[in-house]
Formats: C-alpha cells, sequence, structure tokens
C-alpha cells in the first residue's frame, strides 16, 4: 500500500502531533499532501504509522520510585502525628494558663491585677502579675 489520505486533524492524532504542526510540515515539505476544494488530504505512508502503544509493563526504576514516594509519605505522617500531639499539649498548656488567669482575676479587684513594672530606664508599662505558681 502507497499511503493513507488523511485529513489535518485524523493526520495529527495518528502521528501524534497537532494539527499547527501538521499544516507547518506540508508547507516545508516535511509531509505530503493534496488540496482538494480547499481541504487538505495528507498522504500517510505505512511506516510513518505509529505501532501499537506497547501495554505499561513496570520496570524496576518504576518500582523503585513508588516505593521511595510511600517511604516519604510514611514519614510524613509520622511527623504529622507528632506534631499533632505536640499541638495538643500546647492546648493544654494554655488551658491550663487561661484557668489561673481567670482565678487570680476572680479573686482581686480589676485594678490590682494590673501592675506597674519599671523595665529599664524608668519606663513605665503594664504587665500581668500572676499567682506564684
Amino acid at each position: 500500500m502507497a499511503g493513507m489520505e488523511l485529513s489535518i486533524t485524523d493526520a495529527a492524532q495518528i502521528l501524534g502531533i497537532s494539527p499547527n504542526t501538521v499544516r507547518r510540515r506540508l508547507t516545508n515539505g516535511l509531509l505530503t499532501g493534496n488540496k482538494v476544494s480547499g481541504k487538505w488530504f495528507i498522504t500517510v505512508e505505512e511506516p510513518e504509522l505509529p505501532r501499537a502503544a506497547p501495554q505499561h509493563v513496570e520496570t524496576t526504576e518504576s518500582t523503585a520510585l513508588v516505593q521511595h514516594l510511600e517511604a516519604l509519605i510514611a514519614a510524613q505522617d509520622a511527623e504529622l502525628s507528632v506534631k499533632t500531639e505536640e499541638i495538643n499539649k500546647l492546648r493544654g498548656l494554655i488551658a491550663e494558663r487561661a484557668l489561673k488567669v481567670m482565678h487570680a482575676a476572680s479573686e482581686r479587684r480589676w485594678w490590682q491585677i494590673w501592675r506597674r513594672v519599671k523595665p529599664g530606664r524608668g519606663v513605665k508599662h503594664l504587665a500581668y502579675r500572676l499567682p506564684p505558681s
């Protein structure tokens, strides 16, 4: 068989390129075709037709990559669980501190909760005075 005559779209699909690339190859002379009634028919030779794509065969590289990625995911999951535990501990500490503040505030009048602190150079700032732990 000398070749098949295909439209630009069909030739692009069979050759695995875009229709614009088919048009460029026609103008550059890399593909042959005939224009009939304003429509191109591209002559595609048998050797240019792609062979059936081989079925996906897992290689050792892809298997190793998948195993590596699974190990990374497992490590990230472990780190995430550790961070979640740390967050829960910190939330507990914040709740304890809030209870101490509420308890201290309930024992004193509101103006006694704050005291003046003189850090350096005689500047006065307000600071909260917590009860001794």
